[in-house]
């Protein structure tokens, strides 16, 4: 009875293959927010590592660690963000792409104050402001308001020729994706 062995040596300088990225899933946050992305994964992680990590494209401020792959945005801004990483080792890279949905917040009002206007003169109220440019884009609308007024839904200003004297309540509203 005869028995043999035998060894095999794999050396993966020689055989490093290209690196391919898992994909990647579209991800949603709010603005404002602290987005970390997740940490991208290789099909094949021992044949294709070692690799470095970069960021191909994606909004201004975003960086990538290196040496993860994980991508960080301190404060996102509204919009469908495109984000692109690449995986490169020796043998060749990867790219990998999401969209990131970064949706606004509810809009709060900065106060106005009150106004006084002179009997027959017209009025136009102040551009309204809100707190925070998370909250836009924004669609004004008039409330409540005395006969007459008109309000821009654009900006929010209000314009009317009064018709009668005395004290008037108006309230406007700011209306986005996410509430009023």
């Amino acid at each position: 009875f005869n028995t043999g062995y035998f060894r095999i040596h794999v050396d993966f300088a020689t055989t490093l293959s290209v690196p391919v990225i898992t994909a990647i899933g579209n991800a949603v946050t709010t603005c404002g927010a602290a987005y970390t992305g997740p940490t991208p994964t290789l099909t094949d992680t021992p044949c294709m590592t070692p690799v470095t990590w970069s960021l191909v494209t994606g909004p201004a401020g975003m960086t990538i660690n290196t040496s993860t792959g994980v991508v960080s945005w301190p404060s996102a801004v509204v919009g469908a963000h495109t984000i692109n990483i690449r995986a490169t080792n020796a043998a060749g890279n990867d790219t990998e792409a999401w969209t990131l949905t970064v949706n606004p917040t509810a809009p709060v009002i900065t106060a106005i104050g009150n106004a006084s206007i002179g009997c027959g003169a017209a009025y136009t109220g102040p551009t309204p402001a809100l707190t925070s440019t998370c909250m836009n884009p924004v669609v004004w609308t008039l409330d409540t308001g005395p006969a007459g007024m008109t309000i821009n839904a654009s900006t929010g200003v209000v314009s009317w020729s009064p018709t009668v004297i005395g004290s008037h309540t108006i309230n406007i509203r700011a209306t986005n994706a996410t509430g009023f």
